[in-house]
């Protein structure tokens, strides 16, 4: 089964999202960057879904992917943005930093479930 690390504060967004995906993949999730770090370094990821907001204005989804990006086990895993910032602008920008895709919430069970079949 392959395994998916969501990056997210809200724990109502957390738990929503990982019962979208738990039947077909293994969901870790992780408040922080700091949590998300820890996670990588003990489990083996195949994509990552970051939320864009993470509760601290110093550190943000965008920072998080940057830093994963230059470890040497996650070179060229797919990142997907997974954000409230839901205006045609911010798609273009995040998609722009680096993100393989973007999804605005709230999120349509199948829209995600698609997105994520693309990739995996």
């Amino acid at each position: 089964m392959k395994t998916i690390l969501y990056v997210e504060d809200d724990k109502i967004n957390a738990l929503v999202i990982s019962k979208f995906l738990e039947n077909e993949y293994h969901v870790l999730l992780a408040r922080n960057q700091e949590e998300a770090l820890q996670t990588i370094h003990s489990n083996t990821i195949d994509l990552y879904i970051l939320d864009i907001s993470l509760g601290n204005e110093d550190e943000d989804g965008v920072d998080l992917m940057n830093k994963i990006k230059v470890l040497p086990q996650e070179k060229g895993k797919n990142f997907i943005a997974l954000t409230a910032h839901a205006l045609k602008e911010d798609q273009e920008k995040y998609l722009q930093s680096g993100f393989d895709a973007y999804l605005s919430k709230p999120i349509n069970r199948n829209l995600l479930l698609d997105t994520v079949a693309r990739f995996l």
